[in-house]
């Protein structure tokens, strides 16, 4: 199995190992079965939507050709899933 680049966190989504752009090598690692979905609080659904206002804002940046800006955003962006993990979907 390939690696497959992951464009926001920088690294593979099957192993998690950091990884460039380009970058063509086999996993060592098979995927791993998802986690149990949680029952979602009023907390997490804020946390999801200023994740999406975040996200959206990253895209918006990178569309228009802002690209220090949108790297910017999200490295903004990875801190706050790093910080809130429940966030993501």
């Amino acid at each position: 199995m390939k690696c497959q680049y992951h464009p926001i966190y920088r690294n593979c989504r099957v192993c998690g190992k950091p990884m460039e752009r380009d970058v063509v090598r086999n996993c060592v690692l098979s995927p791993s079965p998802p986690p149990p979905v949680p029952v979602i609080s009023e907390r997490t659904k804020a946390l999801r939507e200023a994740r999406a206002v975040i996200h959206e804002h990253a895209k918006m940046t990178w569309n228009a050709g802002l690209t220090e800006r949108s790297d910017g955003i999200t490295d903004v962006l990875v801190d706050f899933d790093l910080k809130f993990p429940e966030a993501r979907e």
